[in-house]
């Protein structure tokens, strides 16, 4: 897996991953950018959403950390379509936050929480302070225990300063799953003590009564949910209301090319493209846009980083000097990736898209 996954990175830009110090170790972390559904046909492409190995110098790194394998929509594309529902093994409601998953350093004898990608991210950092409190200590022993036993505990971060959509008045983490970083096995909430801390902050399971396509039908027409995450041999797939989608306005996502692009670029494509399932117009119109975006973009973050990785090493008048003759057009881009600061890749993206997708920014542009 780790070749594969070595390989996938080296041959498509979409995939990438980032090194992380702490607790004295290196952590590599697998991820992607903006990926199409043809992407992940890749062997393990799924699984590089967030996967954490713990390198060892010589030895084989080692899985620490083992999100969820990437899924979509409800008939979003062919891993959704065409499923025999009546194979479905659970329905669990969709909490509306971040991913949060844990990993333990057995140097450090520590527990440590990490959004999908970053370590040291606002989110991850929130919740390792939500686990550390006093009241929280049964649930932590929990997590801690299991991931020290090579097992992930995958949760979200709900709370009124992380809002999405739905409004939480409290901080607290529920669990979505546990899996296991060796066979990426999944535990079942079955298997747990009912009367345990994890039971009771799992996220919650509802009972389908009659067809299971009557309930399809009847949860996107709910309202207060963002929806459910629906299990079966297939793996499991979203299934969201048309509430949730339409709070994020993502039907005025199409209006424009350019608020297109920024539904691409912000990821918020997959819930777009579940609204308009059965248009091919509209579907077809974002495939094109999206075969423009995702390699373009994929490519500007990549040349960056690479130009910083190999030349960060140098002073600021010779990283500059060089940056000005090889890497002119994202010179300010590489700059802020120098000097430490944040670099808005998306954000340049809608800034210039005349220039980086020959797309013109104006608001009085009409559906093409």
């Amino acid at each position: 897996m780790y070749k594969a996954m070595m390989d996938l990175v080296a041959k498509n830009e979409a995939f990438y991953f980032q090194d992380y110090e702490r607790f004295g170790e290196t952590y590599r972390v697998f991820n992607y950018r903006l990926a199409s559904y043809t992407y992940f046909l890749e062997p393990y492409a799924k699984e590089m959403r967030g996967i954490t190995r713990l390198l060892q110098g010589g030895k084989d790194p080692v899985i620490v950390s083992r999100p969820f394998e990437k899924f979509f929509n409800w008939e979003e594309n062919p891993f959704t379509t065409r499923l025999d529902l009546s194979l479905a093994t659970a329905y669990e409601e969709k909490a509306d936050g971040s991913l949060i998953a844990s990993y333990y350093s057995h140097k450090a004898r520590t527990l440590g929480l990490k959004s999908k990608q970053a370590f040291f991210s606002e989110q991850a950092m929130m919740a390792e302070e939500w686990i550390n409190k006093p009241e929280n200590s049964e649930f932590k022993k929990r997590v801690e225990n299991l991931a020290a036993s090579d097992y992930t505990v995958l949760m979200e971060l709900c709370s009124p300063a992380n809002r999405i959509v739905l409004e939480y008045p409290t901080t607290h983490l529920k669990v979505h799953g546990i899996r296991s970083n060796i066979t990426g096995e999944y535990v079942s909430k079955s298997s747990l003590d009912p009367l345990g801390s994890l039971y009771k902050a799992w996220v919650d399971q509802v009972e389908v009564e009659g067809l299971p396509e009557s309930f399809i039908v009847s949860t996107v027409a709910l309202k207060g949910l963002e929806g459910y995450v629906v299990h079966g041999p297939w793996g499991r797939f979203k299934l969201k209301t048309d509430w949730y989608c339409n709070l994020h306005h993502l039907k005025d996502s199409i209006s424009t090319t350019k608020r297109l692009i920024e539904a691409i670029l912000y990821e918020r494509i997959d819930d777009v493209k579940a609204l308009f399932k059965t248009d091919s117009f509209t579907l077809n119109r974002i495939s094109e846009t999206e075969n423009l975006v995702v390699p373009k973009f994929n490519h500007i973050v990549k040349t960056v980083e690479d130009f910083y990785i190999t030349n960060k090493d140098l002073n600021r008048k010779d990283f500059a000097i060089k940056g000005q003759l090889e890497i002119k057009d994202y010179f300010h881009l590489v700059m802020n990736r120098y000097q430490g600061k944040d670099v808005d890749y998306k954000g340049y993206c809608m800034k210039y898209l005349n220039e980086v997708f020959g797309v013109k920014d104006t608001s009085e542009e009409n559906n093409e």
